[in-house]
């Protein structure tokens, strides 16, 4: 079995070279991945504040516009109660009231 030792001391210079090149390829592989990584969380970060920004300037917008209705409703003349048998019959109650919408109990509860 001599000539399996020399063959395997020819090949061992490319075993250990190709086992090399494997290890190296696996640590840039290894560094590429978390660089990127890193990058890609920099990047959703900016992202997500972004995001967070719109939405609490739509909020904001939305404050705003519910503000400016309830200042509006609150400026609005108080009507007294009427009842629907009391309602004119061009009235939408005196339609209700004429359409056969009315409760059971005449309307007084």
């Amino acid at each position: 079995m001599p000539w399996l030792l020399s063959i395997m001391n020819k090949c061992k210079g490319y075993v250990i070279a190709f086992l090399g090149l494997i290890a190296t390829i696996g640590v840039a592989m290894l560094y590429a991945f978390r660089k990127g990584g890193a990058a890609a969380s920099a990047k959703y970060e900016k992202q997500n504040v972004e995001e967070t920004k719109q939405v609490l300037k739509e909020t904001q917008q939305s404050i705003g516009v519910r503000n400016e209705i309830d200042t509006s409703v609150e400026k609005l003349p108080d009507v007294g109660k009427e009842s629907i048998e009391n309602a004119p019959a061009d009235s939408a109650a005196g339609q209700l009231r004429d359409g056969g919408w009315m409760r059971s109990d005449g309307g007084k509860g």
